[in-house]
């Protein structure tokens, strides 16, 4: 820089400005739409500043998390100047269904969850066949079902592609995985998955023969006290956050809790909601079965598009194909509190109202006891 003094001399000199970056504001994770349990795939974490741009000079420090209890996650990271705000991490998840991972900078107390990911099963080990031990009578018909499990503990029902048979000598018919019994004996059921076999026994006793009804003489009834049938209580109940906040234009995560308050199991339970458009949610599993004092974990994802501000209450629904219904209110915040004199903008309308009939009705008795007493 050049400056001229009084007598019109010059001058050289530097001077030096200091530049301040801005400060992390929010993260990207980037993960894949499916991954095989037990597989390690990438994720890719960056910084972003308030502006919307890479923050280039992201030096703190985060640690992971997951919904999948099994999984194999990085170890706390601290981003190095190099890394330029953008890392690239393994993971590897082992449970599945739909699972999420999480990261949280502590310090600056931030945190984003990736959108879901399918995790399919892994490398398949064993055949499981039900039922096993079974005794029926020739000419009873009995349904198979074969399950295919990973070494994780994963399951996926491959009845209608297995391969049934039984011992020759034990005769009978097959249609699909249904078996109608012919002949007496133990007998040994196969089922054939792939290059994976199990074999389970089926005890086959004698035909029963119908029995023909001899009419009897007609007798006079004796009354008889009847205890009616005890009718099994199907009951649900919906536990998890009360409320929740996310800002305009972001996504969170929750998880309500369905619990089986009942004594029968309950089939095809899943969790419909009102309150706000469709396209805000996504509940991960569509439907499940609880046995009975059980309870299954649903995951709720909301996408809050940009520009919405006012609170909503969610209301969520559970139900089951038994008939029954529970439910429960989330309320979802969109905007901070207001503070300072917007506080009295959100004071309800029918608040004022009530007060200004209090200041009415107490003036009213003022004139009244005046006139009283000159009079």
């Amino acid at each position: 820089m050049i400056t001229n003094d009084a007598k019109g001399g010059t001058d050289g000199g530097i001077l030096k400005t200091a530049v301040i970056l801005a400060p992390v504001s929010y993260f990207k994770i980037k993960v894949p739409n499916e991954a095989t349990a037990g597989s390690s795939f990438k994720v890719t974490v960056t910084a972003y500043d308030s502006f919307d741009k890479v923050k280039t000079d992201y030096t703190g420090t985060i640690s992971f998390g997951s919904t999948d209890a099994k999984a194999i996650l990085p170890a706390d990271y601290t981003f190095k100047v190099s890394d330029q705000g953008s890392k690239e991490f393994s993971v590897k998840l082992k449970t599945a269904g739909y699972q999420t991972v999480r990261i949280e900078d502590i310090k600056n107390k931030i945190s984003k969850t990736s959108d879901p990911i399918t995790v399919n099963a892994g490398s398949l080990v064993s055949l499981t066949v039900i039922p096993d031990g079974l005794t029926v009578n020739g000419g009873e018909t009995v349904v198979f079902t074969a399950t295919a499990n990973d070494q994780f503990g994963n399951k996926v029902d491959v009845t209608n592609k297995t391969n049934w048979n039984i011992d020759e000598e034990a005769a009978g018919e097959w249609v699909d995985n249904k078996y109608k019994a012919e002949n007496q004996g133990l007998w040994t059921v196969t089922g054939n998955y792939n290059s994976l076999r199990n074999g389970v026994t089926l005890s086959v006793g004698k035909a029963v023969v119908p029995q023909v009804e001899v009419p009897i003489e007609e007798e006079i009834p004796i009354e008889e006290e009847i205890t009616p049938p005890v009718t099994p209580i199907a009951e649900l109940s919906i536990t998890g956050d009360d409320s929740m906040y996310i800002p305009a234009g972001e996504n969170d995560t929750m998880v309500l809790t369905v619990n089986n308050e009942g004594d029968t199991k309950l089939t095809g339970v899943g969790i419909s909601f009102t309150g706000v458009p469709s396209d805000w949610i996504s509940i991960f599993p569509l439907s499940s079965d609880i046995d009975v004092e059980g309870s299954k974990d649903y995951l709720v994802i909301i996408y809050v598009p940009e520009n919405e501000t006012e609170t909503q209450t969610i209301t969520f629904t559970a139900n089951s194909n038994e008939g029954a219904i529970a439910e429960k209110e989330v309320m979802l915040s969109l905007e901070a509190a207001p503070t300072g004199a917007s506080l009295l903008e959100a004071i309800p309308k029918n608040i004022l109202q009530l007060g200004v009939v209090i200041i009415a009705v107490a003036a009213v008795v003022i004139i009244g006891w005046e006139l009283w007493f000159k009079k």
